[in-house]
């Protein structure tokens, strides 16, 4: 998802953001 491809690209910096997205994501389908 859009999550991977911040993370791969980004890196360190990108890796909370996306962290805490996906745990966003992870509230609403679960």
């Amino acid at each position: 998802m859009v999550v991977d491809g911040s993370d791969a690209d980004g890196g360190s910096g990108s890796r909370g953001e996306a962290a805490l997205v996906e745990e966003i994501v992870a509230r609403v389908l679960f």
